[in-house]
């Protein structure tokens, strides 16, 4: 949450901006060759819904389009990482020629076990933050993170798209079909509509299993956001009259110039 400023009593008792940040980081030593790249956002650009996920997902395979074969580690989030929406997204990219990947697998952590190597990057930030001890704007936000060791990727509202599901009803209420829920292992592969399957980490072959609708053409891109989600007119107000006075004046632009929407705040705890 942003601005953080943990000397100050003021900052506990209003709202701020929510600040994301999603983490693929390599299992072993990060090097120069094998960094850690860190897509991040705040909630006045887009928010944390399953298509935000999925562009955050898409721009990360976008920045490494000349890898061949794409493996990810992710958690049991089925609102997130095991949607849909996303498996969409990744059909319609590995059938596109916008990256060189033949193959892209996602293979969920057992429930309860999911600490990975993006819980240590993440640690890593933590400590930059803490050691930085005040981040009064999302540029020091993202300044923390890269100094923490990722390759930064900040996109506009623009690069956030509406993906869907598109799957079909009649297909998914066939017998037979899998749960997602039970879903271990998803593999896409180019030239493929299907998703390849494992419902256990041990099976020696994947099973297949189309859920897309017929008249889905692949490699359709979706449409990005035609204006930044924005914070409301109150949280706006009350960062700048309770915080800016406790910040330098060149971190207050950032401020100023926040989008002001009419959605929700995604958080409403003032802690």
């Amino acid at each position: 949450m942003l601005p953080r400023l943990p000397g100050f009593k003021a900052a506990c008792f209003t709202r701020r901006l929510v600040g994301f940040h999603h983490t693929f980081a390599p299992v072993g030593s990060y090097t120069t060759s094998n960094k850690v790249e860190s897509v991040v956002w705040h909630e006045g650009t887009s928010g944390r819904k399953c298509e935000d996920i999925a562009s955050a997902v898409m721009m990360a395979l976008e920045k490494d389009r000349d890898v061949k074969t794409v493996l990810y580690y992710m958690d049991y989030c089925a609102g997130q990482n095991k949607i849909y929406a996303l498996y969409t997204a990744i059909i319609d990219k590995v059938n596109s020629a916008n990256i060189q990947a033949d193959t892209i697998t996602l293979k969920y952590l057992q429930a309860g076990h999911t600490f990975m190597s993006a819980d240590s990057f993440h640690a890593r930030t933590e400590k930059e933050m803490k050691r930085r001890v005040n981040v009064y704007d999302f540029d020091d936000f993202v300044e923390c993170i890269k100094t923490a060791g990722a390759d930064v990727i900040v996109p506009s509202y623009g690069d956030f798209r509406c993906f869907v599901g598109e799957d079909s009803k009649a297909k998914l209420a066939k017998p037979g079909r899998p749960k997602l829920a039970d879903v271990s292992v998803a593999q896409f592969r180019r030239g493929s509509r299907m998703v390849h399957y494992k419902v256990d980490h041990t099976d020696p072959e994947f099973r297949e299993f189309d859920y897309l609708l017929s008249k889905h053409k692949l490699n359709t891109l979706p449409a990005g956001r035609t204006k930044p989600r924005g914070i409301s007119e109150d949280k706006k107000s009350g960062i700048i009259q309770n915080l800016c006075t406790l910040m330098p004046v060149t971190r207050t632009a950032f401020w100023d110039n926040i989008a002001v929407g009419s959605e929700n705040d995604l958080v409403e705890s003032r802690l």
